[in-house]
């Protein structure tokens, strides 16, 4: 009794502590990338990008090339993932001050995939920003693709 009792609370730990990349929600993803960006933590944004396996799913389920080397593509997909997250990052110097307020999401498909474009809206010292990104959606999770850029907001013209 006791073994299966002890082996049981090991497998519980151990599986607990295992965490899985990607939401549920799009609107948990989109809150991760504001609170990533506010940490400045790009580990924030490397917990919810595909796995290496779940990128290659993608890619074919796209209908992409099957001739190109998979490894050079997801390690320029991380290149460019990190790349965003710093250009986005560093345009605001007061990211301390950002208030997050509320996600917009349009849901597709392309072939057999589900992409989003998300818009995560918040304020940074009363003033309203946007930025998105692309979410692809993949056995039951979706996960940051691509695409982190500013929201060109429209001015009010006054007459």
């Amino acid at each position: 009794m006791r073994p299966a009792l002890l082996l049981s609370f090991f497998f519980f730990v151990f599986s607990s502590c295992s965490t899985e990349r990607g939401t549920v929600e799009i609107e948990s993803l989109s809150r991760k990338v504001f609170d990533a960006l506010k940490a400045n933590d790009f580990g924030g944004i490397r917990e919810i990008i595909p796995s290496k396996g779940n990128f290659t799913k993608i890619y074919a389920m796209q209908g992409k090339k099957t001739d190109v080397d998979i490894d050079t593509v997801y390690e320029q997909f991380l290149i460019n993932c990190e790349a965003d997250f710093k250009r986005i990052r560093s345009a605001i110097p007061n990211w301390n001050d950002a208030v997050y307020a509320n996600t917009n999401e349009s849901v597709g498909k392309e072939d057999n995939v589900s992409f989003t474009t998300v818009t995560a809206k918040f304020r940074i010292n009363n003033e309203p920003k946007r930025l998105t990104f692309t979410g692809a959606k993949i056995n039951g999770r979706w996960y940051y693709y691509a695409g982190l850029q500013w929201e060109v907001q429209e001015t009010e013209v006054i007459n």
